[in-house]
């Protein structure tokens, strides 16, 4: 600003433009171009090359997406699935160990590939997110020390590789640029995190995972700036027999304004995934990975038309899909609900809900969906059956069995009445009602209202709590 005092008084800034209002102006347009969801998914596509290209200099590692933010970044060809890390639990002063979020499956891909490849992003400022710097290192050594204590107190004579922490790889490695402090009062929190992954109900896991580890798990970092080099680091690593690798890959490059102008033509945004929310407008990772091509090629002459093309394609998969559910819905088609693997439980949608067919397949239906279901149009001989929606936490047992139960759960992070809703209401009276009735030699359908969140979930601590880890029933 000071260079404006020497301009002709024919370029002088008007007073409606004083730095203040500048500023504003500047930071109005920046949001706007920052709303715009051609620049978010352009910017995704460059970073999705450099996890390709990461992918291939690696020797193509099980590939991981952690969620949210990684699906967008990972080619579906190489994507083995998601994992769920979160940078929350590396944040400084609040570091933790999830028990709710263990992420074996990767464990268990590193342990018999040799290699895996985490893929997330973060947004402008670091390179790195706290998930990838600061969560995985901390899931890797909690994971490496409970092995490695499981084994020696499983064996009466330890071997020398397995008793010193340094030839296990069992002490904690975290990134060089880890202050000391921070990273002595991490390592301080990994014994008690230990004792908390081998309690009584967890045992069980900790011990397929110590069948399968044969080397420890340690963390490596690339970053988007390390394009050049992620051959050499490859061949650095390459044939490393000491640990099972997992490879941090952060997607976005740290670029300037600047420098952002130079390589694109459009402007870059670090982290474009991030918080999807705030800009995605209802697109999701996969249909992005259908759609890319097509959305792509328009937008290298106008994102006006790419954006047009965006929104129809949109309406079109949200027609298509209502059609589809409301046909179902209204004929009283019943789909087949999955049975998951030899037990008596079954999980679906709401689809396949819909009676009298479902009587059929299961005799108890607990719904975990936001609408009441059309389970009061059963049978004569289901006369009994009644429908409850569950205000109130089902006690532990039923004097008299309902045969189906709906416990309303809505979708979004502060759509329930409080923070614990699931622990102290919707799981107690779910495995209540699951309990009572496989007891009784009944099956039992959980069902929520696309059969892809919800009900997996109430299914999945019905496993913990009612099975064990060959899915025979705990019950008597």
């Amino acid at each position: 600003w000071h260079g404006m005092a020497s301009l002709p008084h024919a370029f002088a800034m008007p007073a409606s433009m004083a730095p203040d209002a500048s500023w504003k102006l500047c930071r109005e347009l920046k949001k706007q171009q920052q709303s715009d969801r051609i620049t978010h998914l352009r910017s995704i596509l460059a970073d999705s090359r450099r996890v390709q290209l990461a992918h291939d200099a690696l020797q193509a590692p099980v590939t991981y997406a952690n969620l949210r933010c990684g699906q967008w970044y990972t080619p579906p060809d190489i994507c083995a699935g998601t994992c769920y890390f979160k940078s929350t639990d590396g944040h400084a002063g609040h570091w933790d160990f999830s028990l709710t979020r263990l992420n074996l499956h990767v464990a268990l891909s590193a342990a018999e590939k040799g290699a895996v490849l985490i893929v997330d992003a973060t947004r402008m400022g670091k390179r790195y997110p706290d998930a990838l710097t600061k969560t995985v290192p901390i899931w890797c050594g909690v994971l490496n020390r409970a092995v490695l204590h499981l084994r020696n107190e499983n064996s009466q004579c330890a071997s020398a590789e397995y008793q010193s922490d340094e030839g296990w790889g069992s002490s904690l490695a975290l990134p060089a640029w880890i202050s000391p402090s921070e990273r002595s009062q991490v390592e301080a929190r990994i014994d008690q995190w230990v004792q908390k992954l081998l309690q009584p109900a967890l045992r069980p896991l900790v011990e397929r995972l110590s069948r399968a580890l044969t080397r420890p798990l340690r963390p490596a970092w690339l970053g988007a700036e390390d394009e050049p080099f992620i051959d050499a680091v490859a061949r650095a690593h390459a044939g490393e027999g000491s640990c099972c690798r997992v490879w941090c890959l952060s997607a976005s490059h740290v670029l300037s304004a600047e420098r952002a102008r130079e390589m694109h033509s459009w402007t870059y945004i670090q982290g474009a995934a991030d918080d999807e929310e705030n800009w995605a407008r209802g697109l999701c990772a996969a249909q992005w990975w259908l759609w890319h091509a097509e959305i792509m090629s328009l937008a290298a002459h106008s994102h006006e038309a790419a954006e047009e093309k965006l929104q129809r394609l949109q309406a079109k998969a949200t027609s298509e899909l209502s059609d589809e559910h409301g046909a179902g819905v209204a004929s009283g088609s019943c789909a087949l609900p999955t049975r998951v693997w030899q037990t008596e439980l079954f999980v679906g949608g709401e689809s396949s809900a819909q009676p009298p067919a479902v009587w059929r397949t299961v005799d108890a239906v607990l719904s975990v969906g936001e609408a009441a279901p059309a389970l009061e149009k059963v049978e004569p001989d289901h006369s009994q059956a009644c429908a409850i929606t569950a205000g109130d936490q089902i006690e532990g047992t039923y004097s008299r069995l309902p045969r189906c139960v709906h416990l309303p759960i809505y979708v979004g992070k502060r759509a329930q009445p409080s923070k614990d809703h699931w622990q102290r209401v919707v799981l107690p009276s779910a495995l209540a009602f699951v309990h009572s009735h496989l007891a009784s030699g009944h099956r039992v359908l959980v069902h929520c209202d696309h059969g892809d969140d919800r009900a997996p979930a109430v299914v999945a601590a019905a496993l913990v709590a009612l099975f064990d880890e060959r899915f025979v029933s705990l019950l008597p």
